[in-house]
């Protein structure tokens, strides 16, 4: 007599008991990303000066002679150099040299009002800007231009123009009937525009300072 064994039947995929599955691995922990140091890529610090130095005006001794020594013989000059190189640094210090040489010297820079300026110029070349009569009247811009003219024409006088690229026409025009009367002029500017009084003076154009400045 045989014996009959069980048949073992095949298990299927989708019968296995959630027991029999086998559970997930366990998520690993985020790691925060550490801080990542800050790396001091040179021991020197770049700086930008806006303005000229007192040790920058060491390399304008040459220009500012050149410029003085032009205007000491009589020519006027046109002095062209970049925003803080010391344009107006070195007018100064050209109209200082003048007078010591025993000229009258205004220094003038435009507001925005060409009558504003006009005062101004007046007031340091010490021409009067009112009528002379009972009931004084604030000369008009035109009799403030004719007054300037014939004191500016006068021997051992100067005008120095700054940021005179910002000036108005009108105020140009002016300065080029200065110059053809035979004023004394110097004119600071940065990239002028290429006609009028610019073109009719001789220049010298400003060596730039370096753009940027190492300092330990």
């Amino acid at each position: 007599m045989g014996f009959a064994l069980p048949l073992k039947l095949p298990q299927r995929k989708d019968s296995v008991s959630p027991s029999d599955q086998a559970a997930p691995p366990p998520a690993a922990p985020i790691e925060e990303e550490p801080t990542r140091p800050t790396v001091n890529i040179s021991s020197k610090t770049v700086v930008k000066p806006e303005k000229a130095t007192v040790q920058d005006f060491r390399l304008r001794d040459e220009e500012i002679r050149q410029v003085s020594s032009a205007l000491l013989s009589g020519q006027s000059m046109l002095v062209l150099g970049n925003p803080g190189d010391g344009k107006t640094t070195a007018g100064k210090k050209i109209g200082d040299i003048l007078k010591k040489e025993g000229y009258t010297v205004a220094i003038a820079n435009y507001g925005g009002a060409a009558k504003e300026t006009l005062v101004d110029i007046c007031e340091q070349l010490g021409v009067p800007t009112e009528t002379d009569d009972e009931r004084p009247k604030p000369l008009t811009a035109q009799q403030l231009r004719d007054a300037l003219k014939d004191r500016l024409t006068e021997a051992k006088t100067l005008l120095i123009a700054d940021d005179a690229h910002r000036w108005s026409a009108s105020l140009r025009y002016w300065l080029e009937d200065c110059l053809r009367e035979g004023a004394l002029l110097l004119l600071l500017a940065y990239k002028p525009p290429a006609k009028e009084i610019f073109l009719k003076l001789s220049r010298i154009e400003m060596q730039p300072l370096e753009n940027d400045r190492v300092t330990p």
